[in-house]
């Protein structure tokens, strides 16, 4: 993790930073280790010209994690359906009709949100919602949720700097950035 938020403050700056940073959030939906809103953050203070971009690139490395989750799901589906209907029988099947309606609509709602559904996203799988209208929904919900992000870092920082949370996340990015850039300027000494 300090790896990929090193690689933040040095190369932030660089267009490929975008491209590379957003590839290893695709993982975000199995570790959730990762620095994804960090990040995000990182490039939204470095970049803010491609805030767009940004915001499009980590909305789409979401997308992919969540096909990716489907991919493995596809694996194990059909032993959590018969799991499923011996442990709450005729119950099972109005869970998931409820949750194949429901779900995406969840899906959705809570992709707004920083951390990736994931335990929802895989239940509304499981349940049997079409793979591409859960991506989507995945895809939508984080593009809402990192054009916000990013439009407050970028037009408003003073309404960031108030929020409990985002304060301490920019004190801490900005502490961070700032003894990363001094190490890096020590060694080339």
């Amino acid at each position: 993790m300090e790896r990929v938020a090193r690689f933040a403050v040095l190369h932030g700056s660089r267009r490929r930073a975008i491209a590379a940073l957003s590839a290893v959030s695709v993982g975000d939906f199995f570790v959730p280790a990762l620095p994804t809103q960090t990040s995000v953050l990182a490039l939204g203070l470095m970049q803010p010209q491609r805030a767009a971009w940004i915001a499009l690139a980590f909305a789409t490395a979401a997308a992919l994690g969540a096909a990716l989750l489907a991919l493995l799901l596809s694996a194990v589906g059909g032993y959590a359906q018969q799991f499923g209907a011996e442990q709450f029988g005729a119950d099972w099947t109005r869970i998931t009709g409820r949750v194949q309606v429901l779900g995406l609509w969840a899906v959705f709602a809570a992709s707004i949100f920083p951390t990736p559904p994931r335990l929802l996203t895989a239940a509304t799988l499981l349940a049997g919602a079409a793979v591409p209208a859960v991506v989507a929904a995945v895809f939508a919900g984080k593009l809402i949720w990192f054009a916000l992000f990013l439009g407050l870092l970028i037009k408003a920082p003073a309404v960031l700097a108030r929020l409990p949370v985002l304060s301490g996340a920019l004190l801490r990015f900005r502490a961070f950035q700032a003894a990363v850039l001094a190490g890096d300027r020590g060694d080339n000494s």
